[in-house]
């Protein structure tokens, strides 16, 4: 018999929880539009479910890069999510500054290509 020992706080920070459920839920997602295109059916449902799929797949691959471009500039948790023309990015910080606040938004916007209205900068503090 397996016994499962937690140490305090093993459950993972905020960051680690909300990759994992983003990942879990984007996973359903594909293969949700995977059986809706291995069932097969009309022409438009097929082509909507390809398009849905790549626009997936082409979010993740944007957040990852803005993460990844973000820690670059000294952060070291950062959660990018897109959803619908709008952007969230938080940050592990107490607080930000005007210069950090702009090059988050510097990098979001040109990664995304979404417009600075449409873009969410906080902290997880």
């Amino acid at each position: 018999t397996a016994v499962s020992v937690s140490a305090p706080g093993a459950q993972g920070s905020f960051f680690d929880i909300y990759r994992s459920e983003r990942d879990s839920v984007r996973t359903q997602e594909l293969a949700y539009l995977d059986a809706i295109v291995a069932q097969g059916g009309d022409e438009s449902t097929l082509s909507d479910a390809q398009k849905q799929k790549m626009t997936l797949v082409s979010c993740m691959e944007s957040e990852l890069n803005t993460e990844n471009l973000i820690r670059a500039k000294g952060f070291e948790e950062v959660i990018v999510s897109m959803h619908n023309g709008s952007v969230n990015v938080i940050v592990d910080a107490d607080a930000l500054t005007d210069e950090q606040v702009a090059q988050i938004l510097d990098i979001v916007l040109r990664e995304t290509g979404e417009t600075a209205e449409n873009i969410k900068v906080s902290t997880a503090q």
